[in-house]
């Protein structure tokens, strides 16, 4: 964790809070991606879910913002880069993924795969 760390203090909780993201997929029955396409909303959407916990985090008091965050688009870039042979999703794609987790909350992430909503609360 040690080159997350120097994305910013939080890089690692969000690291693992985008994983957190993808284990929800999974439990909510979002679609195994069969296209890049698909596949760089399953990240986005990942990305969304770990925005949405970082604005409960620093609401609850747990994170300090801007300085414990970093650059979002290191942090980001660290969390989940593409894997080899993966274009993945342009980094201004993730942070807008993150910050519409981080200002509608998990609500605001149903949106990537409407059909399999992720919070139906």
């Amino acid at each position: 964790m040690g080159a997350l760390q120097r994305r910013g203090g939080a890089a690692p909780a969000v690291g693992y809070a985008h994983e957190w993201g993808h284990h929800i997929q999974n439990i909510r029955d979002v679609p195994a991606p069969e296209t890049e396409e698909q596949n760089m909303l399953l990240e986005n959407q990942a990305d969304c879910i770990s925005g949405a916990w970082v604005a409960n985090a620093a609401q609850a008091g747990n994170l300090a913002y801007p300085g414990d965050l970093g650059d979002i688009n290191a942090m980001l870039a660290g969390i989940a880069p593409p894997g080899e042979g993966e274009t993945g999703s342009p980094i201004q794609d993730r942070v807008n993924a993150f910050m519409q987790g981080y200002t509608n909350n998990l609500p605001g992430c149903n949106s990537f795969f409407p059909e399999t909503p992720i919070y139906a609360g």
